[in-house]
């Protein structure tokens, strides 16, 4: 018989052998993790004055922001905004991420006249490549609620657009952040 010291060492190395593997990627009965959903590009710098009015859609999407995701999986965008027409009540607010105009997301939100500030689309996990240029487009419903705010050329690696083109020749970017994994 193994003296009392003797035996619970050796029951606690036997427990810690048989457990040593739980929880490993080695073990298959081990859950898998969800991806963590991290901040991927931000342009927030100092506010100072700057903001358009959104607009309703048309033909030619009227704002975007071109950027240049570092993840291969986008899950949320930013946009940076601010009440432009108090009187307005509530407007229907369209973000759209596009890859040279096909749609990769798009999320919808009812924003109300006062809002001030980060607005988060979320979209379900969206494969992007990293490196390749892409373009949030943002729409209003038409009543002209709200404005985006943006500086001048404070997102080197894209630029906002207007009507459809650079804005003042990729002069200005428009207030944002996007996020992946």
């Amino acid at each position: 018989m193994l003296p009392a010291r003797v035996a619970v060492r050796a029951v606690a190395a036997a427990v810690l052998v048989l457990f040593s593997g739980c929880g490993s990627s080695g073990n298959p009965a081990a859950p898998s993790q969800a991806p963590v959903t991290q901040l991927d590009q931000a342009n927030t710098p100092p506010w100072q004055g700057g903001w358009t009015v959104i607009g309703a859609a048309s033909a030619v999407v009227r704002l975007a922001q071109s950027f240049v995701p570092s993840k291969s999986a986008l899950t949320a965008v930013e946009i940076d905004l601010i009440t432009a027409n108090p009187s307005a009540g509530s407007a229907q607010i369209t973000v759209r991420v596009v890859d040279e105009n096909r749609p990769l997301a798009s999320a919808t939100q009812t924003v109300v006249a006062g809002f001030d500030g980060m607005l988060r689309f979320d979209f379900p996990s969206v494969n992007v490549t990293p490196g390749t240029l892409l373009q949030i487009q943002v729409e209003d419903s038409s009543e002209r609620l709200l404005g985006w705010r943006y500086g001048s050329n404070t997102y080197p690696a894209g630029a906002a657009f207007f009507n459809g083109t650079p804005w003042n020749g990729g002069a200005h970017d428009f207030f944002f952040r996007t996020y992946g994994y």
